[in-house]
């Protein structure tokens, strides 16, 4: 791979004393990846509301003194007052009001996903995503505005392609969802950690992310999923059923949870169904199943399941795309990390891996303008960075596998363990 490794200049590093910050430092003072990243920066400014946590950096790290980022003139004044180049936004600035305040400024801009400003009265989340997709997007003349470049969404965007390609080779046709005969994609990830010391506090909500943002996935009014470029609502709340789905070589049981690559992706899957279907960690699946009379996310004490909150983790989290065909069966590809692996660099899995995203989407920063997201860089080179932070790509055929519709994969009740399939 000959193209240079991400934009000159300076970047402000937004969240930095958050688990994916902490995740994508280490990368960058610890890997070849994230040193080539770095050293293209003249400088790399850290700022957060919070005292940043124990742990390696970069040479060209500088903290800023704490502040809080309120309002898109927060972020203006930053971006100008350092002589900023680049946002990595790794908190929850609101998207498109962050990506003006940097293109006014001819600043570009990262993200992991589309949020709104913390306390703001949460948007549907549906027009959270639409408003960032034509027609509604927002002219931008200036910046590279790379949104959405985590894991989920991120890597699985770019995922969708590589796997399109592996299934076709496979099936001795063209590397087409027509010529494959796809009438799903989905989204699956399943989640196995546990904490090896202790257990959770009593009534927490524990998670190997955000715990807060995963409860308001989580505790929305519906489940949705895209039929044909058109959402379909499922007719009950994310926790409230179980859907059946490969992840790997495991058949795992899972809650349909909206996510932003099942309406991006859309555009270029117009005739698929698309759904994301997520097992959660077993203690985060047990605080739900033991307070269901608890509806809103603040009604929740939460609990960090990942460094430095806790360091006695084991488990894997393995994230992917399933490519369903109504001829060849199906094909699943992704990546499976492990505890002991993240944690040699004072992580979590899951926080690795949405690094990992991070790290492979700033490499192509700057190189397309305006607002866009993963399936619009270049695939290929994308998902060759993040395998050489996660490794290879795994991939599981099964041709035999049935066409069935989202409704069909519904189960009843969740087994209490997944079930276990050759590869």
């Amino acid at each position: 791979m000959n193209r240079s490794v991400g934009p000159r200049g300076t970047a402000l590093l937004v969240g930095a004393a958050g688990g994916v910050a902490r995740a994508l430092l280490s990368v960058l003072a610890s890997t070849p990846l994230g040193r080539a990243l770095a050293a293209r920066l003249d400088a790399l400014l850290l700022v957060d509301a919070r005292p940043l946590p124990p742990g390696p950096l970069p040479p060209i790290a500088r903290p800023l003194p704490q502040a809080g980022i309120r309002h898109a003139d927060d972020l203006a004044r930053l971006v100008r007052d350092h002589g900023v180049d680049q946002v990595v936004d790794l908190s929850s600035l609101d998207t498109l009001d962050a990506i003006r305040a940097c293109d006014a400024a001819g600043a570009s801009y990262l993200d992991t996903s589309l949020e709104h400003w913390p306390g703001e009265a949460p948007r549907a989340w549906e027009s959270l995503v639409l408003r960032a997709m034509p027609p509604a997007r927002p002219a931008l003349r200036r910046g590279s505005f790379l949104v959405g470049s985590g894991m989920n969404p991120g890597v699985v965007n770019a995922l969708v392609f590589a796997g399109i390609e592996a299934f076709a080779r496979r099936a001795g046709v063209a590397p087409t969802p027509e010529a494959l005969r796809l009438h799903a994609v989905l989204f699956t990830e399943e989640d196995t950690t546990v904490e090896t010391l202790g257990a959770p506090p009593a009534g927490a909500f524990p998670m190997t992310w955000s715990p807060l943002h995963c409860l308001e996935e989580l505790l929305l009014d519906d489940a949705l999923a895209v039929r044909r470029g058109e959402l379909v609502r499922l007719g009950h709340r994310p926790c409230d059923a179980w859907y059946r789905a490969r992840c790997g070589d495991r058949i795992v049981e899972g809650f349909v949870v909206p996510h932003e690559e099942v309406l991006t992706l859309a555009e270029r899957l117009p005739e698929q169904e698309l759904a994301f279907v997520y097992r959660l960690p077993p203690a985060a699946r047990a605080a739900l199943a033991a307070a269901p009379q608890r509806v809103r996310p603040a009604a929740w004490p939460l609990h960090r399941m990942y460094p430095p909150h806790r360091t006695a983790l084991r488990g894997r989290d393995r994230v992917g795309v399933l490519l369903c065909s109504l001829r060849f069966g199906e094909l699943w590809i992704g990546y499976d990390v492990g505890a002991g692996a993240a944690g040699r660099l004072g992580t979590g899995a899951t926080q690795l891996q949405v690094a990992a995203g991070v790290a492979a989407g700033w490499a192509q920063l700057g190189r397309r303008r305006g607002l866009h997201f993963v399936e619009d860089l270049d695939w290929r080179e994308h998902l060759a960075r993040v395998d050489a932070l996660l490794g290879r790509a795994l991939v599981v055929h099964d041709p035999h596998a049935p066409p069935r519709t989202l409704e069909e994969r519904r189960v009843g009740a969740a087994p209490a363990e997944a079930t276990a399939l050759p590869a």
